[in-house]
Formats: C-alpha cells, sequence, structure tokens
C-alpha cells in the first residue's frame, strides 16, 4: 500500500509539474526523494512484483507530508485555469496531448490506485492479539 500511494503522489507531482506547468516536480525542488530517502529518478512506473514487494515504503507520515505539497500546488494551478486552456497542448510534438484529457487521467490514475488501496486494506487481517 505504501509503494501505491506514494507512487500517486509522484504522478501527481510528475504531471502537474513537469507536463503541465513545464517545471521541475517538488520531488526534485523541496528534496523530497532526500526526505523521503528514494532514488531522485523514480517515479513507480515499470516496477515488477518483485520490486513492489522488497520498495523501502516510507513513513506513512512522510508519504502524506508529500502528497499534501503536491495537492497544495495542484490546486494552485487548477485555480488558475480558464476554459480555453484545457484545450492547449503543452507539447506541440504530441498535438493529441490537451491540457483537460491530462487532467482526467490524473484524476483516474488516482482513482485506480485507490481501489487497489482499498482492496487491499480488505485483505490485510491484522495480527491478533
Amino acid at each position: 500500500m505504501g509503494f501505491i500511494l506514494w507512487h500517486v503522489g509522484r504522478i501527481e507531482d510528475l504531471h502537474t509539474h513537469d507536463t503541465l506547468r513545464r517545471g521541475e516536480q517538488l520531488w526534485v525542488t523541496q528534496k523530497w526523494y532526500e526526505k523521503l530517502g528514494l532514488p531522485r529518478d523514480d517515479n513507480g512506473f515499470g516496477y515488477t512484483p518483485e520490486q513492489v514487494g522488497q520498495f523501502p515504503a516510507p513513513p506513512l507520515e512522510s508519504i502524506l507530508d508529500y502528497m499534501a505539497s503536491v495537492r497544495r500546488e495542484t490546486l494552485d494551478y487548477l485555480h488558475t485555469l480558464t476554459e480555453a486552456q484545457l484545450d492547449e497542448r503543452p507539447f506541440p510534438d504530441q498535438p493529441e496531448r490537451q491540457v483537460g484529457p491530462i487532467l482526467v487521467r490524473v484524476q483516474n490514475h488516482e482513482c485506480h490506485h485507490q481501489g487497489q488501496i482499498d482492496y487491499l486494506k480488505g485483505l490485510w487481517k491484522p495480527s491478533e492479539k
């Protein structure tokens, strides 16, 4: 669950800062990779099941702090958008990628992973005392 939660934050950060704002991710500018003790260039894509199982999940509070930082920036960005900007194309060489659909993709990504976390929570049985 820690891996999924961290990955969700990383992808929102990637899309908000790198893709849409065309800037550096908070993961780098605020040195979250150092704070969480994880590789600078990692975002959770391409992991094998074995790698996920060996992922050194940082403490939940630290992941949530990172995600809160990302979410604040995401909401700040969203509050500046106009309806016309939803049709803009951040990548001229990829005309099929518009701001609006990118935002929908991020939301869908987060919803899918929330479902995975909910499923795992349902399977988890705390040890009985």
